[in-house]
C-alpha cells in the first residue's frame, strides 16, 4: 500500500522548497488559522523560505474565503505589489 500512496498521493512539488527559487518576484502570501485545509504554520514555513520581496496577510475564515471576507484589504495588498 505504501508504494501506491507514494505513487498516487504525494505530489513532486514542494511550495516550502520550490519558493526559494521565486527571487525578485513580488509575493503575497494569504492565509487564515481558520482555514481546516490548509495549516497556518504551513503558509508561515512557505512565506519564512520565500525571499524578499514579500508580504504575509493574514485573515479569518476558512479556506480561499480572504476575498469573501476581507476583500477591500486583499485588492489593497495586490495593488501594492
Amino acid at each position: 500500500m505504501k508504494e501506491v500512496i507514494e505513487k498516487y498521493v504525494t505530489s513532486p512539488y514542494s511550495a516550502k522548497e520550490d519558493v526559494k527559487s521565486l527571487t525578485g518576484l513580488p509575493k503575497l502570501f494569504i492565509y487564515s488559522k481558520g482555514d481546516s485545509t490548509v495549516p497556518f504554520e504551513q503558509g508561515q514555513l512557505i512565506y519564512n523560505n520565500a525571499p524578499e520581496p514579500k508580504q504575509f496577510l493574514e485573515f479569518s475564515g476558512e479556506h480561499i474565503q480572504g476575498m469573501v471576507v476581507e476583500k477591500d484589504r486583499l485588492v489593497k495588498a495586490i495593488e501594492q505589489l
